[in-house]
């Protein structure tokens, strides 16, 4: 059990969702207000995979933004997602990660909520649930909650809209109060809470989750669409994730229409006709027609290399010679090691070719030590394997 007041104390909403959304056997929400701020807690339950059940309130005021009702409405299709809502009566703060735990507390899905606001609440872990009876209370309320909710829906929206001109005349309303408010407050205005010197630097972190949470949605779509359109060269037993990313890598190297344009030309063009541009590339993909020769070795030869030698019971006994044969035939890491000067590889002087160029790289990377005198094989077991510690993207 820990106390969660956000900045106060700095165990924040947002670093519970990170931590226990990619674990958890599904996500209950009972909370009445959430605002546009809520769309990425969303966006990583879904690149995930996780099933979500969202309940917030409907009233005059209109607690559930319009965005949220529209990325319900827009994303109805992926069927791990459900939004409800529960006219008037009802103002809880609850969120069951199912399996991890749940935070019961003050705060609405809002941003001002999660960053801004002195916000208390506590999170329960599942084994305390459990021990405690209150996962039984816990599946009785939202068995309560469903049975008054009722399934956002088109309608929602058009009547949503439909009161634009009432809203506007509503907060044009409050502004002058709160204009008249002013003149007579009784103390100066507080202040919102605020991470300090680290503000810049979370709010990058924020945007770096954000465009992370939205690409792996669009790879998960991408991974569906392959699946059923997969080359004859690839065989079936080809995990999805690896044909992505062949797809990809083949698609941008030698997709015709690709030829003599550059990157954002090609996104700009794509981006007006995504679906067509789509469709193109992955009957592209399917026929064939392509240099797939390196892309077979990938997939028959690397991947096996590269996936049994860092295997969760052998990578942290592997020797020089093992890391260095597998670690070479990552892709990234070719590029990397292409990238560093002669210099920096120990070359002063000399013109080696690209084959020492990468083995030498290996090398100062198998030599490395952390700060805290973590070897390579350390790093690699903690980021692949150690799920207990932290979601693979925190670790």
């Amino acid at each position: 059990m820990k106390l969660v007041a956000g900045l106060a104390n700095k165990v924040t909403l947002e670093s519970l969702h990170r931590q226990h959304t990619p674990a958890a056997d599904e996500i209950f929400i009972a909370v009445a207000y959430a605002d546009n701020y809520f769309r990425e807690f969303l966006d990583l339950a879904t690149a995930h995979g996780v099933r979500l059940r969202f309940y917030g309130r409907y009233d005059t005021s209109l607690p559930v933004a319009l965005p949220v009702v529209e990325w319900f409405l827009d994303n109805n299709w992926r069927k791990t997602v459900t939004g409800s809502l529960v006219p008037d009566f009802y103002h809880p703060k609850v969120i069951w990660w199912k399996g991890r735990g749940a935070y019961i507390g003050s705060a609405n899905l809002s941003h001002r909520a999660w960053h801004q606001n002195i916000e208390i609440g506590t999170f329960i872990d599942e084994v305390d649930l459990q021990a405690s009876g209150m996962l039984e209370d816990l599946e009785l309320i939202f068995n309560e909650i469903a049975a008054r909710a009722y399934p956002i829906d088109s309608d929602l929206r058009n009547k949503m809209k439909a009161l634009a001109g009432a809203i506007k005349k509503n907060r044009d309303a409050q502004s002058e109060f709160e204009n008249e408010f002013e003149k007579h407050r009784w103390k100066p205005k507080g202040k919102p809470f605020e991470s300090g010197k680290n503000s810049d630097q979370d709010k990058r972190l924020i945007s770096l989750q954000r465009k992370r949470a939205s690409a792996i949605v669009c790879m998960r779509r991408l991974g569906t669409l392959l699946e059923a359109n997969r080359p004859f060269w690839m065989p079936a037993s080809t995990p999805l994730v690896l044909q992505v990313d062949q797809f990809l890598y083949a698609y941008g190297e030698q997709f015709p229409p690709n030829k003599r344009r550059a990157p954002t030309e090609v996104m700009a063009a794509n981006g007006i006709r995504h679906e067509a541009a789509l469709a193109e590339a992955v009957a592209w993909w399917v026929a064939g027609n392509y240099r797939y020769q390196k892309l077979q070795r990938q997939v028959d030869q690397i991947y096996q290399l590269v996936s049994t030698t860092f295997a969760r019971h052998r990578v942290a006994n592997l020797t020089k010679a093992e890391f260095i044969a597998a670690f070479t035939e990552i892709h990234a890491v070719g590029e990397r090691a292409r990238n560093r000067s002669n210099e920096d590889l120990g070359f002063k002087g000399l013109k080696p070719k690209q084959p020492e160029r990468l083995t030498r790289h290996a090398e100062l990377i198998w030599n490395t030590r952390s700060e805290g005198g973590k070897s390579v094989l350390q790093l690699l077991e903690f980021v692949l394997w150690l799920d207990g510690a932290a979601p693979l993207d925190v670790r």
